[in-house]
């Protein structure tokens, strides 16, 4: 057992590992990546990004909203870790509804809605994502498109 812990992850994750450099083909011993002020961290060893998914826009209660249009980036979600990821350009195409889209349960904040400005039809916009997982026009101003590029986690 390690007293330090800044020791702990020096000896852990600081080993010497293959890899294959990919400009040249050549196999370096060490490929430090930062993790922070103290040291650096193989990226094998954090696992990958998720695949993008989709985002079920809300269609109820007389509101629909949409992806925004062909050429924009079309709204999707994903998961590193703890972090949850959303992106895209989403339009309101009919009613006066809020609620965005819903996230489902493992990519949620658990104990406090995440709060996020952003860029909309009628100027700059506040998201919410609430423990529910809804994604939230907080400012409700009736935009016709809003900016989802957003990153929280669900700790």
């Amino acid at each position: 057992m390690v007293d330090n812990p800044i020791e702990w992850i020096k000896r852990s994750f600081f080993s010497k590992r293959n890899f294959t450099d990919v400009s040249n083909g050549a196999v370096d011993a060490f490929r430090p990546v930062v993790l922070g002020i103290d040291g650096y961290l193989d990226p094998s060893l954090l696992g990958s990004f998720g695949a993008w998914i989709p985002l079920a826009y809300t269609n109820s209660g007389g509101t629909t909203w949409t992806d925004f249009a062909s050429g924009f980036q079309i709204g999707q979600y994903r998961k590193f870790g703890d972090l949850v990821f959303v992106r895209g350009l989403a339009k309101r195409t009919a009613g006066a509804g809020t609620t965005i889209a819903t996230l489902p349960a493992d990519y949620r904040p658990v104990t406090y809605t995440q709060l996020f400005d952003t860029k909309a039809s009628g100027g700059i916009a506040r998201i919410d994502i609430a423990t529910s997982g809804a994604i939230i026009d907080a400012d409700a101003v009736g935009a016709t498109w809003i900016t989802l590029n957003l990153v929280f986690s669900i700790l």
